[in-house]
């Protein structure tokens, strides 16, 4: 996960040296994420209770594998994954041109916008519902994993 972190901020960045520091301190905030969940409450701290990442591995190291820690590497790192590419993608784009010098064309825009727009709303049914029933089951997981898998598909 936070190497692919560090692929995403290189990608979007030019210089190497700032893309080192930047996935550094990433990488520190998903380490010491769980630290701030005391002195903040409410849906912020418990999100920032969700993305610590020693919580995640403290159940590995215990021996047991919960499909939320599963779930929270996966899905975190095909997300860097997925951006970092479509920071490689927007570069070629901007310029209308792949290095081979080949015209880059948008395929089925609608298409696009469509599939993250169900992206979106199958994301957003998750958090809401999770903040409604105050608990996180199966059901947020399948919608949470489709919302972010979902734009996988694009067309590009």
């Amino acid at each position: 996960m936070l190497i692919a972190m560090g692929l995403m901020i290189s990608a979007m960045t030019a210089s190497q040296v700032l893309a080192a520091m930047c996935a550094i301190v990433g990488g520190i905030l998903f380490l010491l994420a769980g630290t701030a969940v005391n002195s903040i409450e409410g849906w912020v701290g418990r999100a920032l209770a969700y993305l610590a990442m020693m919580d995640h591995f403290a159940l590995f190291r215990r021996g047991v594998i919960d499909t939320r820690a599963l779930v929270f590497f996966i899905a975190t790192t095909l997300t860097f994954l997925y951006l970092a590419v479509r920071a490689v993608e927007s570069r070629r784009w901007k310029f209308g041109t792949v290095p081979a010098g080949y015209f880059v064309r948008w395929n089925q825009p609608w298409l696009s916008i469509l599939l993250l727009s169900l992206a979106l709303i199958l994301s957003g049914e998750a958090i809401i519902s999770r903040t409604i029933h105050g608990i996180w089951t199966a059901y947020n997981t399948v919608f949470a994993a489709l919302g972010i898998l979902l734009p996988l598909f694009l067309s590009g």
